[in-house]
């Protein structure tokens, strides 16, 4: 009895000691998150927070389980709260800087990872999401080393493929041509199925896989439209390319796959290689509440298929009759845009793609604002 009495006053006095009803919550929260199910388990673990807000770890699998969910922007709250209650805890930190890469904030992101990587070494997803930071912001020659890493540290083979899916073309950016045409025989000798994205990339790099059947993924979702769309985009410019690399990354860049690695990597190689002549999407500026862009419709050259989600708010710089049409080119809507004034669009139907065409002599300009919630 006197030994009960002392468990019991040590249970209360120790803060970090976790409660029973609320343990037992976060057990069942990660049983669910384990089985991927994800909204019972964001539930779970709600409930375990609601009985213990100090625990860290419940915090962590919340932001886990956001960002499964495609809620980025709380997952970043959740995971950060977790950072607050355990400054040292590098997957909190770890997690946070891999859920800022799809909310495209780089620089923050790029924080988190090197200190992620400072306090914890030879993590394949550390090494993963930093040199993905540093690929994605132009930076090949501090990509390269920590890709290397990547390959060594990845405990799977589809995990060493994903590592060389992007070392490959930092050291082609680099100017690294012969370690790269190396790297990419390691990555081919792996033997993973040539179905994955990563894989398919590498052997589009390669010329085992033809542009014609990469492309045909483009059509599967707006994932694969903004994976595939980056990937044939990044191997029209390593061919020197330009144009058609642009055209792919404008289309990857229109996916509605707004968090997806390809969609930001698209977006940031667009930003970096502005156009002057011809249709395209030029990105303005993104939070977490809008994303803007400039679009450019050019006479007898439509914008790619794409979709759109959510409202969105247009100011026509000049403007002009624009005519949408569907993958057939069958007119599906026409809009008639007066220089200078806003209109609202509502969020397009379920599973409907559609272009922009511009029938008239002169181009066409517009500010886009859509909201992200």
């Amino acid at each position: 009895m006197t030994i009960l009495f002392l468990w019991l006053v040590l249970q209360a006095s120790d803060p970090a000691a976790p409660k029973p009803a609320a343990a037992a919550a976060l057990e069942e929260a990660a049983g669910l998150y384990a089985k991927n199910e994800n909204a019972k388990a964001l539930d779970v673990y709600d409930r375990a927070i609601a009985l213990e807000p100090a625990r860290a770890a419940a915090h962590l699998g919340r932001c886990r389980t956001l960002a499964r969910l495609t809620r980025h922007e709380d997952a970043v709250a959740a995971c950060s709260e977790a950072v607050r209650l355990e400054p040292q805890n590098w997957e909190a930190i770890r997690d946070r800087g891999h859920y800022l890469i799809n909310l495209n904030r780089l620089d923050a992101a790029l924080a988190d990872m090197e200190k992620a990587a400072a306090m914890k070494q030879g993590d394949y997803q550390i090494d993963y999401h930093l040199g993905l930071a540093h690929f994605i912001k132009g930076d090949y020659a501090r990509a390269v080393p920590v890709w290397q890493a990547c390959v060594a540290d990845a405990p799977e083979i589809n995990n060493k493929v994903a590592c060389y899916a992007w070392l490959y073309p930092s050291l082609r950016q680099a100017g690294r041509d012969a370690e790269a045409a190396q790297a990419l025989d390691a990555a081919l000798a792996l033997g993973a199925k040539p179905d994955a994205a990563y894989m398919n990339r590498l052997m589009l790099f390669k010329g085992t896989l033809s542009e014609e059947e990469a492309i045909k993924q483009m059509s599967v979702d707006a994932l694969q439209q903004a994976t595939t769309g980056f990937s044939i985009g990044l191997w029209h410019e390593l061919n020197g390319r330009t144009e058609k690399a642009r055209e792919y990354y404008e289309k990857a860049a229109a996916s509605e796959a707004r968090t997806a690695f390809g969609h930001v990597a698209a977006t940031n190689a667009l930003a970096r290689k502005p156009q002057t002549s011809g249709t395209r999407r030029e990105p303005q500026f993104e939070n977490e509440h809008v994303r803007v862009w400039k679009s450019i419709i050019m006479p007898k050259q439509p914008l790619a298929l794409h979709r759109h989600e959510r409202g969105r708010a247009l100011i026509a710089l000049k403007g002009g009759q624009l005519k949408v049409v569907d993958k057939e080119g069958k007119t599906i809507n026409t809009y008639n845009w007066e220089t200078g004034k806003a209109y609202w669009l509502d969020a397009d139907p379920p599973g409907q793609m559609h272009g922009d065409l511009n029938d008239t002599s002169e181009p066409i300009e517009v500010i886009v604002v859509e909201l992200k919630k």
